[in-house]
């Protein structure tokens, strides 16, 4: 009884696991062209509640989520706003249907190997 829920308690965890890292892999973040001459929020490519990091003109760099989107700014959750005179570039954070692919395919390929080492080992103590 104590090594089935083992069992059980080791494949829930696993399975808890691959579920965490399957949801982080699943994005990436994209450039998305800031286009100075046409001051529309179009030209931002972000929109409400989007992931983005902006580089400044200065260097720096901030993370935030979008709370607005107006013609001449970004403007942060928190308030912040970050004009387009002084963004030299918007990356937004969207699914990446490649590194899910990969992901999957590595947690698939390992819970194969797992299988196999387990039946081998299981037919090598019958054998014994």
């Amino acid at each position: 009884m104590r090594a089935i829920r083992a069992v059980c308690v080791t494949r829930l965890v696993c399975v808890l696991s691959a579920s965490a890292v399957v949801m982080t892999g699943c994005t990436s973040m994209h450039r998305a062209p800031v286009v100075v001459a046409e001051l529309q929020p179009s030209s931002w490519r972000v929109s409400p509640g989007d992931e983005v990091r902006v580089t400044m003109r200065d260097g720096r760099t901030a993370q935030f989520t979008v709370q607005t989107v107006e013609p001449a700014a970004i403007v942060a959750r928190d308030g912040t706003r970050y004009d387009l005179t002084d963004i030299v570039t918007v990356e937004r954070r969207a699914f990446s249907g490649i590194k899910t692919t990969f992901l999957a395919v590595g947690i698939l390929g390992g819970v194969l190997l797992f299988v196999v080492a387990a039946a081998i080992a299981s037919l090598v103590g019958n054998i014994q």
